[in-house]
Formats: C-alpha cells, structure tokens, sequence
C-alpha cells in the first residue's frame, strides 16, 4: 500500500483518486478549498496538511502550465526522494523540479470530466514513463494494478500520442458540432446521425483508416461535392474547411 497525495481537485483528480483509492492506497486529496471535501471520497487536505500527511508518491493532477511551478513549491517541503508523477500527455517529465530524484508521468488516454461518474480503469489505455529503474518500477506496478491496457513511452512519443489524439478526439469532436448545426439550421435532428457516427467509430479496429475510407471525395464523386459547396454558401469557413478535408483525403487514398 502506497501512501499517495493527488495534488489537485480538477477533471483527472475526480476519477483517479477514486481509482487509487479502490486499490488500497492510502489517498488524500490536496486544495486550497478544503470546504468542498464531502464531494471526495477521501480526506481533502491543505498543503501543510500534505507534510503532515508525508507521502511517497505524489500524482500532480494539475494543468500543464502548472506542474513546473507546483512541483518548485513541493520541493520545499517534500523529501528528494518522494516519487513525483504528472499526469499530462503533453508536457516533458522533465518539467517536474530537480530536486525530485525519482519522478514519471502517468497519462489516462482519454477524456476525462469531473461530476461524471468515475470511470472504471480497468480498460482505460494509460501511458506511462520513469526517469529511473525505481520510478519505472513503481510506476508500471501502480499502472498495471490500474488497467489491462498501458504503454511505457518517452516523452516525445507521449507528445506525438497526445497530438494524435487531438485529431482523432478533439478535433472529431467539433466536426460534430459542425454537423449539429447543420442539422438544427433545416429543423432536422442531430440524432439521425447518431447511427453512422457510432457504426464508424465501431468498425474501427486497427486498420489503417484511409483503407475504410467513404464518401464523395474518397470516390472522387465531383458532382456531389460541389453540391454539398453550394450548400454550405452561408458557411465559407465550413467550406474551406471541406475543401481541405476533401483534398486530403484524395491524395491520401491515391497512395
């Protein structure tokens, strides 16, 4: 059993500290606003709470901008030995303070929002890195008692997922929103879709996408898609945006 501190309150925070805590570790959360413990499932501390508290791993669930700072701040009261772990798919494990000798990263690869129902872990894909063979260790024995499904990256490698998933999540994410608004523009419901959006997302399963690829640009279909131009008159950011998206897919399925 671990004694593990979560430094932060935020959407990460919200579903593994319950995670951690279902383990067996001994877990605390650590915020400003201490008021607000009954929404955790473990006791919520305050940083002079933390040295009291005196853990040997620490999981900085804080945004990026935050951890180098944060970290500057613990290491004034937290021994050199204490393993410090960020939690962002994004950011180098070596923005956490040199004065922590062991340190690593452990990233959830998914989107995460706090006041939703905690997540179960076990199928959760979780990259991991340490900068030493006792950070790896500890690390990867935290991670695969936390899911079936985990990855030991480097920092670029992270940051090249992170990105990829920025694409394949994020960016499809807004793509459709661009769809719902189209749809309530006519009085048509969005839920129409709601079949072939998830029949994509289903039969994906590791190929390589540009072979399941449809539609007109994929079949060079150019009466259809000049038709689709004409109807997104009122929407010019909507049409450079189909544009582009219709030129790469031509030249990526001509490969």
């Amino acid at each position: 059993m671990n004694k593990i501190a979560v430094i932060g309150t935020g959407n990460l925070a919200w579903h593994i500290v319950p995670a951690l805590k279902s383990l067996g570790h001994q877990v605390v959360a650590v915020s400003r606003h201490t008021s607000r413990s009954h929404q955790w499932p473990v006791r919520v501390i305050d940083h002079a709470g933390l040295v009291r508290f005196a853990p040997d791993t620490v999981v900085l669930a804080v945004p990026d901008k935050m951890i180098a700072e944060c970290s500057r701040k613990l290491s004034h009261v937290l021994p050199p030995s204490t393993l410090v772990i960020h939690t962002s798919g994004a950011t180098a494990m070596k923005k956490i303070d040199g004065h922590f000798e062991n340190k690593g990263v452990i990233w959830p690869i998914r989107s995460l929002r706090k006041g939703t129902a905690p997540l179960p872990w076990t199928d959760l894909p979780v990259a991991y890195q340490g900068n030493n063979d006792f950070s790896k260790t500890r690390i990867r024995i935290l991670v695969d008692t936390l899911t079936q499904i985990s990855y030991s990256l480097d920092s670029q490698q992270r940051a090249r997922l992170h990105l990829a998933a920025v694409y394949s999540n994020n960016f499809t994410n807004w793509l459709y929103q661009i769809s719902y608004d189209l749809c309530e523009e006519m009085d048509i419901p969005f839920e129409a879709l709601l079949p072939i959006i998830k029949n994509t997302a289903l039969r994906q399963d590791g190929t390589e996408p540009k072979l399941l690829q449809t539609g007109a640009a994929a079949r060079d279909d150019k009466p259809t898609m000049d038709k689709h131009l004409k109807l997104l008159n009122g929407h010019p950011e909507f049409a450079r945006l189909y544009r582009l998206l219709s030129n790469l897919i031509q030249e990526g399925v001509e490969d």
